[in-house]
């Protein structure tokens, strides 16, 4: 039985021998490794990046004609866009260098009227060809192209822009120094013709001390002195009218402001100058030139000095007859029929009272009987 007992306690240890080493042969060597100490280290936590998303590839795109097309239109539009950009910017400059250059002679007005081209598709691109195309517009060929036509035409060379205006100046300053009136010779066609034929402001000036020398010697002196005293119209004004009828009438009348009637009546030696002048003038006769008028005063005054003196002398018996009466005949007047019927009336009455038919023949011519004419 002992022996039985130890050999099944040696059995049962030799199977738990077995049984450790199996154990012990399927057990990592770490796990016979002393358990880690756990350390808690003081400093900054640091955050991890998170790892990177990959990315998605592209999806291939596919392009039609007509996306082709489209893109290289927008690409010539573009590239058209910036040329006329650039363009523009070169007339803009071009224009403004014109501009100064005329700004600087006082005529920029004149350089201005071609502001609305500065955005026409043609516009020049230097200001040599803003010159060129200023000097085909009217208002240039006005200011300055006739006066330098005509130079070329009488054989003399054409001036700049700056030479014309100081010639123009030059002989603005003589004629008003000479008396000229204020309108006779101030606008730039008046100097045209002088500038045309090269005159210096000298040699205009010259020119008007002759017309004055005349005005002074030639011209009744009556009228001269009733201009100079109703209106105030010196020997240059006189002198004038000599040289420009035409564009001295106007501007002497607005001078005078109501005409040169009185100046006319005065002229011819009627005594009231003021009733002389409104009877006319209701006539019509402030329309008619100086001389015209003066011619109408004239004929008034001789024929009233004729029948006006045998009304006076008959007591109105057979009419009256006075400078109104004259200046209806003289200036075919609405009452001209009447009074001329009344001076023949006077003239009868004159010769019968001296008897014989020469003697009627005689004094009727000498009262201008059928003889008066009016002025037109």
């Amino acid at each position: 039985m002992a022996t039985d007992y130890i050999s099944s306690n040696v059995s049962n240890a030799a199977n738990q021998a077995a049984i450790a080493a199996a154990a012990k042969a399927t057990t990592p060597a770490q796990a016979f490794l002393p358990a880690p100490t756990t350390r808690t280290v003081q400093g900054p936590v640091v955050q991890q990046p998170a790892p990177a998303t990959p990315a998605t590839p592209a999806t291939p795109t596919t392009f039609t004609q007509a996306d082709v097309d489209a893109a290289v239109k927008a690409a010539l539009a573009n590239q058209a866009a910036t040329a006329a950009a650039a363009r523009q910017t070169t007339v803009n400059d071009a224009f403004g260098q014109f501009q100064a250059q005329f700004q600087a002679l006082g005529l920029g007005d004149l350089a201005n009227a071609l502001l609305s081209k500065v955005t026409a598709p043609d516009a020049p691109t230097t200001s040599a060809g803003w010159y060129a195309a200023l000097q085909a517009t009217p208002e240039y060929q006005d200011r300055f192209g006739k006066t330098n036509a005509m130079r070329t035409a009488n054989g003399l060379p054409q001036l700049s822009e700056g030479d014309i205006l100081k010639s123009e100046q030059n002989i603005s300053d003589t004629l008003r120094n000479m008396g000229m009136p204020a309108g006779f010779y101030d606008q730039p066609s008046d100097f045209q013709q002088f500038i045309a034929l090269d005159k210096s402001a000298a040699e205009v000036g010259d020119i008007v001390q002759s017309y004055k020398d005349i005005a002074a010697t030639q011209v009744d002196p009556a009228r001269t002195a009733a201009l100079q005293q109703y209106y105030g119209i010196d020997l240059g004004g006189v002198a004038a009218m000599l040289m420009d009828p035409t564009k001295a009438q106007p501007i002497l009348n607005a001078i005078a402001q109501k005409g040169t009637l009185a100046a006319a009546a005065s002229s011819a030696g009627i005594p009231d100058i003021a009733g002389a002048a409104q009877v006319a003038g209701g006539m019509g006769a402030g329309a008619l030139d100086y001389a015209k008028q003066a011619q109408a005063f004239a004929s008034a005054q001789q024929l009233n000095q004729q029948a006006g003196t045998l009304a006076n002398i008959y007591g109105n018996a057979y009419g009256n007859y006075n400078t109104a009466q004259g200046l209806q005949e003289a200036l075919s007047g609405p009452e001209a029929v009447q009074a001329q019927a009344t001076r023949q009336r006077l003239a009868t009455a004159e010769t019968s009272a001296f008897g014989g038919s020469a003697g009627a023949s005689s004094q009727g011519q000498s009262l201008g009987i059928g003889t008066a004419q009016g002025v037109s």
